[in-house]
Formats: structure tokens, C-alpha cells, sequence
């Protein structure tokens, strides 16, 4: 079986296509920066609002699942448990969302003043 070693130029490649990606990419959670959960760095705050709408809408969606199971007392807790944590992800996420479009337009609205 061929083995492939990492060059020193393919390692600096991807250390320079990871920084330039950072540059692209901001975690939403600004005390966690190498978090997986996040926005373009140039999405505007439409985007944002949009982006936090489809998550509050994948919760709604969760929700009626739940609410419209005919046996909800026979799931078991680890799946009624895996629905709450997408829940408080979705969540978390869309409010970050909206509170970076917020920040994003009031930043907007003080450079045109």
C-alpha cells in the first residue's frame, strides 16, 4: 500500500488555505474562535436574519415532529434527548445570528452619520 508523506510545502499551503479561511469564516460564539458553528465574515445582515429565520423554522419543525408523534411516551430519552440538544444548538445559533446582524447594522448606521 503507497504511503503519501506530507511535503513542507503542503504543509504551509494548508496552514496558509486554513488562515485564509479564518479570515473568511467568524465563529459565532466569540469565546470559542475555533468553533464549527458560524458566519461568513462578509454576509450581510439580510443574510444573517435569514440564516437565524431558517434555524427558528428547523426548531418549529423539531417541535411539531414531537408534538404529532402519537406514542410520544414510548420515545426513548436518548432521542427525546437528542431532540432537545438540536433545539438549544439551533437556538443558540439563530440568536447569535440575529445579534451579529444587529451589531452589524448599528456599525452600518454610525458609519453613515
Amino acid at each position: 500500500m503507497p504511503t503519501h508523506t506530507t511535503s513542507p510545502t503542503e504543509v504551509s499551503s494548508d496552514l496558509s488555505a486554513s488562515t485564509s479561511a479564518q479570515q473568511l469564516f467568524a465563529a459565532l460564539d466569540s469565546s470559542d474562535p475555533s468553533g464549527l458553528l458560524g458566519y461568513r465574515c462578509n454576509a450581510t445582515p439580510f443574510e444573517l436574519l435569514d440564516a437565524a429565520t431558517y434555524r427558528q423554522n428547523a426548531m418549529i419543525g423539531v417541535l411539531h415532529a414531537l408534538s404529532d408523534s402519537p406514542r410520544l411516551n414510548e420515545l426513548s430519552s436518548g432521542i427525546i434527548n437528542q431532540c432537545i440538544e438540536a433545539l438549544l444548538i439551533l437556538s443558540t445559533d439563530a440568536r447569535a445570528l440575529q445579534a451579529k446582524a444587529h451589531e452589524t447594522l448599528l456599525r452600518s448606521a454610525m458609519l453613515d452619520q
